[in-house]
């Protein structure tokens, strides 16, 4: 069940604008043909792209928006399985930074966005029996670490 066009088309937005930043920072420090300069401009196109894409998309069925079904809370499972989350940063080839992302793991962030806004940050349960592991662990290694 998707959010309304209206929010999706906002969320988009404001990443391309978060993008542009991005891009004017990058274009400051690294000079406007720099490997990063021209990462962001591809990632920009993407976004722009799927933005004329969900603006020209004429529903095929009426259906109610997300928003409409008037939930409060929503429990995920199996959380791990929305973790492929593209990520709009200025740097690139880095092992484990994808940029490009899944459909389903942007359409449940922008889920959360929704619910924070509706319950200040309580809408929200994730859940999942999968260890979160950062690379090859070893006893004397722990299992959480920040990059």
């Amino acid at each position: 069940m998707g959010l309304s066009k209206d929010r999706m088309e906002a969320y988009m937005q404001a990443e391309i604008a978060d993008l542009r930043e991005q891009l004017e920072e990058a274009r400051g420090k690294d000079g406007s043909k720099s490997f990063s300069v021209k990462e962001i401009e591809k990632t920009i196109a993407r976004y722009e792209k799927k933005l004329k894409e969900a603006q020209d998309k004429v529903s095929k069925d009426d259906y109610i928006d997300f928003e409409e079904m008037g939930f409060d809370k929503l429990f995920v499972d199996e959380c791990h399985l929305y973790k492929n989350l593209g990520t709009a940063t200025k740097m690139s080839n880095v092992a484990g930074i994808g940029t490009t992302g899944s459909g389903k793991a942007a359409e449940l962030l922008m889920k959360t966005r929704y619910f924070d806004e509706l319950t200040g940050g309580k809408g929200m349960v994730f859940a999942s029996g999968t260890p979160i592991i950062t690379g090859y662990l070893r006893s004397e290694m722990p299992i959480l670490r920040c990059l």
